[in-house]
């Protein structure tokens, strides 16, 4: 089942960001060489916030919102239901070994707390041309760069969902209003300010992982 109305809910978009080990992730991956990322702008980049809300691993946290939303393992075998339907999700990375590693340990940790994962690994150009457009997953392992000065235009605007890199259909009109200024000034104390606004607002439907690469995990809204 294609879980797409769940994401809907902020609590279970909680319930999966707070059971995303990223300490794991950067220790096993990439043997400590890596920086937590929490911002779409990472800590290096020009209009970094330090002040964005942050989700840290708290898997009692995570069970606690899946039971107060209703999802529930009636029958024991380690997925949670509700209404009839067991809840699967489809998450989709790339053929590159670190996205893999990194979806095997999500797949790991989500399952504990009774979300069962199917996982498909693609060819970069088969993620582009087939499964994106098509929208059939329920969230996505990928790294992004968002250039310098940091422009997430692509990714976040709502003029990106049809035919860009805005896959998580995300669509807020202050959010639209701030990355649209970002590409108008030439006054880069201006553009970092924007930036920072755009970190502070949520919920962006992207949990960042890491950085370096900056990656996000995309899920629909």
């Amino acid at each position: 089942m294609k879980q797409g109305n769940n994401f809907k809910d902020l609590k279970f978009r909680l319930a999966l960001a707070h059971t995303v080990d990223k300490a794991k992730i950067i220790n096993d991956v990439y043997q400590g060489e890596a920086e937590i990322l929490d911002s779409a702008v990472p800590s290096f980049a020009f209009g970094y916030n330090s002040e964005v809300k942050k989700y840290p691993f708290d898997m009692g946290l995570s069970v606690k919102y899946l039971d107060e939303l209703g999802f529930v393992d009636n029958d024991k075998d380690d997925v949670r239901e509700k209404d009839g339907q067991k809840v699967e999700l489809i998450l989709v990375t790339t053929d590159d070994p670190a996205l893999q590693a990194i979806a095997e340990i999500l797949k790991e940790e989500w399952e504990k707390i009774g979300i069962k994962i199917n996982l498909v690994i693609v060819d970069l150009l088969t993620l582009q041309k087939d499964i994106l457009p098509s929208g059939n997953y329920d969230a996505v392992i990928l790294g992004v760069n968002l250039g310098f000065p940091p422009d997430p235009y692509q990714y976040f605007h709502s003029s990106e969902i049809d035919n860009g890199l805005n896959i998580s259909s995300y669509k807020n009109l202050e959010v639209d209003r701030l990355l649209e200024e970002t590409r108008q000034t030439g006054n880069l104390e201006l553009r970092g300010i924007d930036l920072k606004k755009f970190s502070a607002i949520p919920p962006i439907p992207a949990l960042p992982v890491w950085s370096p690469p900056g990656c996000l995990s995309f899920c629909p809204p």
